[in-house]
């Protein structure tokens, strides 16, 4: 932060040709991303070799403060990498019930995703069924819920 506050360029690049932006978003710190966009840093660039955005970034990195920031700052939480891999299959796939909630309730794909061949709640029970990690079943519970309660508002009849 000092560094970037003194005048140092935030366009630099790390090991692996990584924007420093993603080691912001990695580490969850919201002010030092606030700088570094003062500055003129996009969000919208990708991780070399993988096509990552920084929110897919914050999802492997656990940061649901660094999630919502950067949904508050135009990114889509339906972003997806080279894979098709959005941050809801990371947020998933990792368990992490506080992720899947930001993720869901700022828009984020329910549907099957050509990536993984099913849904969210298909990808959930995969996981649960897959671990004896509870926090597998409290996505599961709380996903189940979130659909039940949040259905598309039906077309009206032609």
């Amino acid at each position: 932060m000092t560094l970037i506050e003194s005048g140092a360029d935030p366009s630099v690049k790390l090991a692996r040709g990584w924007p420093l932006v993603f080691a912001a978003a990695q580490i969850g710190d919201t002010n030092l991303m606030t700088a570094m966009m003062k500055r003129g840093v996009r969000l919208d660039v990708l991780e070399p070799g993988s096509g990552m955005t920084i929110l897919h970034n914050a999802a492997f990195s656990q940061k649901p403060e660094m999630l919502s920031f950067l949904i508050a700052h135009g990114l889509s939480v339906n972003a997806t990498n080279y894979r098709g891999v959005t941050p809801l299959d990371i947020a998933i796939g990792r368990s992490k019930l506080d992720l899947v909630q930001v993720l869901a309730t700022n828009g984020a794909d329910l549907e099957p995703n050509p990536a993984r061949g099913y849904d969210a709640l298909e990808a959930a029970r995969r996981q649960a069924s897959s671990k004896t990690d509870p926090n597998a079943t409290a996505v599961v519970t709380w996903l189940e819920a979130f659909i039940a309660t949040n259905q598309p508002t039906a077309k009206p009849a032609p």
